[in-house]
């Protein structure tokens, strides 16, 4: 060949084995730890959640969240108030569970909130609502409003974690979205307490890693190098260094399966009670509701095997079928009942609605009626409208705010209460673990209390 050609020809090469080099380069540097990043990123949401804090006339500022709250407030001290409002937002993470919007976050995250804003890493923001929670196990589920179909992350287990495996945490800490802390498992089923006196969460079986969980990770997702699920982020210790704690996904899922079967998470109603079958293979049918689509299809000790064809690992599992479903679909599921495997077709049905009077059983552990004229003159009572308290049930929510046998219920949250339809409709959209205000008259005096609704 022509030396010109050839040396030509050589440098035009440069260009290609420079860019296989960057190519091998970028490869090397793509560690299983940002390919675990990658997969999950888009599916963890930031989360803040707004207050309003008051200042009324040289008292010390307070916030509650409840506009009601402040209303008797100002009310009981009388006179004009200067009001300032300040929003308060802190901040926590979650991650998306399902393509339609459920998330999963901690309970404390939320708590109290009056509105709920999330935003993907895209900058995209959306508000969102608190569907179900369950304060003791600090978990609670949210529902994005959105259209737009979100990306659910992987489900990991967390029952054969080893020490010393590498996980990721990813969240919002301090305010700074979308950070990535890796570390390695450092413990298993490690129990602390979060704060002190009646603020004190008591924790179990967590997972403690090494990956920093600062705050605002709250929430956020723990996941194995795979980008799979297997813990929410849930807790630090104060002073501590490299020490964070997670809830393990498989107590979470156990926790989170009968949220998910509530009407406020699930429009559509099969009528089953269930446990996880040990092991995870299945979920077994414990209990049938009374006139449920499942009562004559279903028996108990039934073992669920699969949805249309989707192995179940557990009771979770179930029910995140059925809440991707509506009233009227139906659904096969592959049953073993008595050593036998057989087919059967269950259509989805909708949620029957409590009676008012159910109602105020199951929210606050109190019977009660419209006050009538007459139970008005009985009581001795002030107010010729409201809800009378005719039984509260030892150590209920309601007799453990301080509500008595005789008093009137005259508003729930923000909403005034004439009649038990009233009450109803203010009780319908809260949820267990929530703190509502309530006002009642206790013959000539108004009070208020705060009343944590029961499951």
């Amino acid at each position: 060949m022509n030396r010109p050609f050839a040396i030509l020809a050589l440098l035009a090469c440069f260009p290609l084995l420079a860019a296989d080099d960057a190519g091998a380069r970028l490869a090397l540097r793509r560690t299983p730890t940002v390919a675990a990043v990658e997969k999950v990123q888009d599916c963890v949401v930031n989360i803040s959640t707004e207050r309003m804090l008051v200042t009324r006339g040289g008292l010390v500022p307070f916030g509650t969240g409840d506009d009601a709250f402040d209303r008797f407030f100002q009310d009981f001290f009388g006179g004009p108030a200067t009001e300032q409002r300040k929003v308060n937002a802190p901040l926590g993470s979650g991650c998306v569970i399902t393509s339609n919007g459920l998330v999963i976050t901690n309970e404390h995250v939320v708590r109290r909130a009056s509105n709920v804003k999330l935003s993907l890493n895209t900058g995209e923001t959306f508000d969102a609502v608190v569907l179900a929670a369950d304060p003791a196990a600090d978990l609670a589920l949210l529902r994005a409003q959105t259209a737009t179909p979100l990306k659910a992350i992987a489900m990991g287990v967390s029952s054969d974690l080893m020490l010393g495996e590498p996980v990721v945490a990813v969240g919002n800490p301090f305010g700074f979205e979308n950070s990535v802390t890796s570390g390695i498992v450092s413990a298993l089923n490690r129990e602390i307490t979060i704060g002190n006196g009646d603020d004190a969460v008591h924790y179990t079986g967590l997972i403690q890693t090494s990956a920093l969980i600062n705050p605002g990770n709250s929430g956020g997702p723990l996941v194995n190098i795979l980008g799979e699920l297997i813990g929410i982020n849930s807790a630090i210790v104060d002073g501590a260094q490299g020490i964070g704690f997670a809830i393990p996904i498989d107590r979470a899922r156990d926790v989170l399966a009968p949220l998910l079967a509530t009407p406020q998470v699930c429009d559509a109603w099969a009528g089953v009670h269930g446990a996880t079958v040990p092991g995870r293979k299945g979920a077994r049918v414990t209990q049938l509701e009374a006139r449920s689509p499942a009562e004559k299809v279903l028996q108990v000790n039934d073992v669920i095997a699969s949805v249309d064809g989707r192995p179940l690992e557990d009771l979770f599992d179930f029910f995140m079928q059925i809440v991707q479903h509506k009233p009227g679909d139906a659904i096969v599921l592959r049953v073993e009942r008595g050593g036998q495997a057989l087919e059967v077709k269950l259509t989805l049905g909708q949620h029957p609605q409590p009676s008012p009077t159910e109602l105020l059983q199951e929210k606050f552990g109190l019977t009660g009626s419209d006050l009538t004229p007459e139970i008005a003159r009985r009581a001795g009572t002030a107010v010729d409208f409201g809800v009378y308290a005719a039984e509260v049930a030892p150590d209920g929510p309601a007799h453990r705010a301080g509500l008595e046998r005789g008093d009137v219920i005259i508003q729930i949250g923000s909403n005034p209460v004439r009649n038990l339809r009233d009450a109803s409709a203010a009780l319908r959209t809260t949820i267990a673990g929530e703190r509502v205000v309530v006002v009642v008259v206790r013959q000539d005096f108004r009070a208020f209390t705060r009343v944590t609704v029961g499951d």
